[in-house]
């Protein structure tokens, strides 16, 4: 996913992985869990339209109107849960401004 992803112009894996889940969940770290929980779940949808738009199941406007709609939920969302992520998308280049 992470390789993938990292193709399309996506945020793959930002800071941890599932080897870290462990060691965070002992922690009791169950935010960070969440929240990388949450990346990896956006990442696979994110990759999946690309997949869908390609195999022609989205036309152009729709493959469209998906990233601009998934931008501005991470942009709008006040929390800092998405922060790093939409930095990462940003950086990518495939994040709007």
């Amino acid at each position: 996913l992470d390789e993938a992803a990292v193709l399309l112009g996506i945020p793959g894996k930002l800071d941890i992985d599932g080897s870290d889940v462990r060691a965070l969940y002992e922690e009791g770290r169950i935010d960070r869990i969440r929240q990388y929980c949450s990346h990896d779940v956006l990442t696979t949808a994110l990759v999946f339209m690309h997949y869908a738009h390609h195999r022609g199941w989205l036309d152009a406007a729709q493959f469209e109107t998906f990233f601009n709609s998934a931008w501005q939920w991470i942009k709008d969302d006040p929390s800092s849960m998405w922060e790093s992520f939409r930095t990462a998308w940003q950086e990518l280049g495939s994040g709007s401004a």
